[in-house]
């Protein structure tokens, strides 16, 4: 701290060896009072910066972090199938936990028909497994199994026929088959089949929904009437004429069986 010698008449300024003579007194006292106050505005100048870097280093750290957890992306690894872009460890965690966030769920479900995932593990995944009737069909996730499985088979260009039994439905009887679940995952698929129609030649419709037994026949009948297909020439070239006289058969035995 600065030190004074004050005699009357001049004072001599110790750190800077200046001598200041015949200085009024009082203006000599307030030097040290300034030097001082400089000495400390110095000083939180240095701090303020200080404190500035500090905050600015933190900032850039966190905003590395957020962009580097935000833009983190799948690698390509090596399983069964081969080379596949495989979900982050994050996602597969959700994934174990059955999380199906909105927005995820369609591109899972092309994920699992992609590395050719098993029915039993779709169901496993969908928290499905074990459940039947109402208590199936009426849960959401249901209606992500029906896209795995019709899908599947619109990429594998599937027959109707191979869909039907691949549902089990060969063995039941018209009336019974609108009853049980996967019924509904058939009907999905003519739907798809129907749809798909639209933008091909009509002389192609038979390959994408003919053949079946007079059962299947008279089933995708009555779905592809409830779609709008009201006119016998159309569905004489989608099943056939034999599909048109399965169905008139099959309604004249159960009555309104769909």
């Amino acid at each position: 701290q600065p030190k004074f010698i004050v005699n009357h008449t001049f004072c001599v300024h110790r750190s800077t060896d200046l001598l200041l003579a015949k200085a009024p007194v009082q203006h000599l006292l307030r030097i040290p009072i300034d030097l001082k106050s400089h000495e400390v505005l110095k000083d939180m100048g240095v701090m303020h910066r200080f404190l500035l870097l500090a905050a600015l280093t933190l900032f850039i750290v966190v905003v590395k972090a957020t962009e580097f957890r935000h833009t983190k992306m799948s690698r390509p690894t090596t399983s069964g199938y081969g080379g596949r872009l495989l979900r982050t460890a994050r996602m597969s965690d959700d994934e174990a936990r059955g999380v199906l966030i909105p927005g995820l769920k369609n591109w899972r479900v092309t994920s699992w028909i992609k590395n050719g995932k098993s029915e039993d593990y779709v169901l496993n995944k969908l928290h499905l497994t074990n459940l039947i009737g109402r208590a199936l069909t009426d849960d959401p996730n249901f209606k992500y199994f029906q896209k795995f499985k019709v899908d599947g088979w619109l990429k594998q260009k599937a027959s109707t026929t191979a869909t039907w039994d691949d549902l089990g439905l060969s063995t039941l009887s018209v009336n019974e088959i609108t009853k049980v679940d996967t019924f509904r995952i058939y009907e999905e698929y003519i739907k798809a089949l129907n749809k798909k129609a639209k933008d091909i030649h009509w002389s192609q419709w038979s390959k994408l929904l003919g053949g079946g037994s007079d059962t299947e026949m008279a089933i995708k009948v009555s779905i592809l009437t409830k779609l709008g297909r009201l006119d016998d020439t159309d569905i004489a070239l989608m099943v056939g004429s034999s599909g048109l006289i399965a169905y008139n058969r099959a309604a004249r035995q159960y009555g309104k069986f769909y």
